[in-house]
Parts: C-alpha cells; structure tokens; sequence
C-alpha cells in the first residue's frame, strides 16, 4: 500500500515538474514585438495612438487612417509598450526592466503634451497599465502591481501601493468609476484566470475580493510579449469583456467582485484583445487565420457577430480600439490598420 502512495506522490510530482517545464519553454518561445512594431492601441477624439516600443508613440488620424506623427519615447524612458486614456490623459508604460511610466495631455489631441516625466514603476515579462477616475495602475508582469493616483493636472502622486496576486499579472483593467479592478492572473503552473480587487481612495489601497481560473487561458496564440498576453478585458456597462484563448467571455461582476461567466463565444479565433463601445464590441486574433470580429451586444444573452473581416495573412493583431465609425488594429509589423465600424 505505501509502496502504491509513494508512486502516485511520485507520479504527481514528476507530472506538476513537466508543467512547470512546458510553462517555461512556453514563455521562452512566445513572440516578441519588433521595435517599430504597432502592438497596442487607444482612440480619444479624432486620433488613435500606437504604443511601437523603442520607436516611440504612433499619432494616427482616425478619418484617413493616415500616421500624422511619431513621437520618440520620453527621454529616460526606452519603450512605449502599452497605453490607456482617461480624463483627457495618455499614460504610456515602458514594460521594458527597469519599467517607467509617463503621462502626457491630450488637451491638443494632435499632439500630445508630455506632463509627467518617466517615472519608475514595476515591470516584469508582460505588463499592462490602465487608468480611470484619478487611479492608474500597471499589473507588473511578474513583478509587483502598483496603484498610484493622478491630479486634474496629471500629475502622479508620490503615494504608491504594491500587491503580488501569484506568479503574475500579465494585464489589468480598472472600472471606470475607479472603485475597482480585474487583474489576468497567473496562479501557479498552467493555471490563469481573473483576480478582481476593491480599491479605496482615502488612504489609497487595495484588496483582493475573488479569483476565477480560465480554461483555455494563458499562452495561447496570437499574444506577445513585453505587453500582450492573451487575456485581455473591456467594460461594456457593468458587463466585462474577455479575449482570451477560448474566444471572448461575457462576464458579470457583482458588487463583491465575484465572476459569472454568463456566456462564452469561441469565434473561432484565438482572441487576444477587445474594445466596448455603446452595443458594439470589437475582437480581434491571428489563430487560426489573422482576424477582426465586430460584434452587437444590443441583447446581452444573444450577441451577434456583424462583420468578420480576414487580416492580411502575416497580420498579428494584438491589439484593437473602437472610436465612433472606425475600429482601429495594432497589427504588429503590418503596423497600424483602420477600418469602418459598419459596412
């Protein structure tokens, strides 16, 4: 009998060892953006803006499609890797160690005013940052997750507070009332998920109010790194959003922070990022064929896909943002790509 128990302990540890193994050859083998690469995207008024890492940030004009302009990382800041848009501010993350963050005014949306010089944060492999209601927040990868406020001047504060949700927190995606969070997360192994956290203001804080592991979730297709990991969410109202492995998850989130899912769409794409606005949602992935999906939420319990636009076939798209008539794709090397909401 303990010879059968020694085995089985045997067996078990050998097979949660391989895990971690096939984990690593994973993270070791995920693609990697280019310099110059379009690899995330925001839209705020007539412009959209291209996070294209060592080459800085791309201005693009939603009418033309055309990029108008390039500005260069911010001096002591080598990267722009990811971005967020809130209250009239771009935060631009540097998700490359040491990391930086850096907030610029989009008082003159054709160009972008640099209002907070780069300051250090966090960062490890896969980063995100997110920002709504004078909080910002980058997830740290496997690094610590920062909470830091901003002013009506957009300015950071010098309060900062830290939090480790496991073995890392590829993305995070902020309420837009501020108030709360959900955190892509990797909980140990092969296992990812959601962790939704309670932010407080008055002292600024954070605590974790549940967690929800993901099938199919984590090193799927189409991601890359330093600041595209496959899970990635968007608020549509109270409803959450997420591209990730399995297709896009429709999500409630009550006001104890637990997740339903209410329904999943498998799309027949790996999804790898998502965009709300009003009733329509757009997803887009690059398994099995490079794609753009523009769905209408108008009846929650029965979303439709309206338009399924084929990529160019090298297209990566991993990242995506809706802006009234226009969806806009970072697609990687094919860089930035413009298209009409509606046919």
């Amino acid at each position: 009998m303990k010879s059968k128990l020694l085995l089985l302990i045997s067996f078990l540890l050998v097979l949660s060892f391989w895990n971690w193994i096939a984990l690593g050859f994973q993270a070791l083998a995920y693609p990697r953006s280019e310099s110059g690469a379009a690899s995330n995207v925001v839209a705020q008024g007539p412009y959209a803006y291209a996070s294209l890492g060592g080459e800085g940030l791309a201005i693009v004009e939603l009418a033309s499609g055309r990029k108008v302009e390039t500005l260069a990382p911010p001096r002591g800041s080598g990267s722009v890797d990811d971005l967020a848009v809130a209250d009239g501010w771009l935060f631009v993350l540097d998700a490359e160690i040491p990391g930086h963050l850096s907030v610029y005014s989009l008082a003159d949306p054709a160009q972008p005013r640099l209002v907070e010089q780069p300051r250090e944060i966090d960062v490890g492999p896969f980063s995100g940052v997110s920002a709504a209601a004078g909080k910002v927040i980058v997830s740290g990868g496997t690094s610590r997750l920062s909470l830091l406020r901003y002013d009506a001047q957009g300015r950071l504060g010098s309060e900062i507070v830290f939090a480790d949700l496991g073995r890392g927190q590829p993305d995070i995606l902020l309420r837009p009332d501020g108030k709360g969070a959900v955190v892509s997360s990797h909980f140990v192994g092969p296992r990812f998920g959601l962790t939704t956290l309670k932010l407080d203001s008055m002292p600024l804080g954070l605590q974790v109010q549940a967690k929800l592991e993901l099938e199919g979730a984590g090193f799927s297709a189409g991601g890359a790194t330093p600041a595209n990991f496959p899970i990635e969410g968007a608020w549509a109202g109270e409803t959450l959003l997420l591209a990730y492995g399995r297709g896009l998850g429709i999500f409630e989130v009550d006001s104890q922070g637990a997740l339903r899912l209410r329904r999943r769409l498998e799309l027949g794409l790996a999804a790898v990022n998502v965009d709300a606005q009003g009733r329509f949602a757009a997803v887009v992935g690059a398994s099995p064929e490079p794609s753009l999906l523009i769905l209408d939420l108008g009846s929650p319990q029965d979303p439709k896909v309206l338009r399924r636009i084929a990529l160019p076939r090298e297209t990566r798209a991993t990242g995506v943002a809706l802006a009234g008539d226009k969806v806009v794709v970072a697609a990687q090397n094919q860089g930035v790509l413009t298209f009409n909401t509606h046919p």
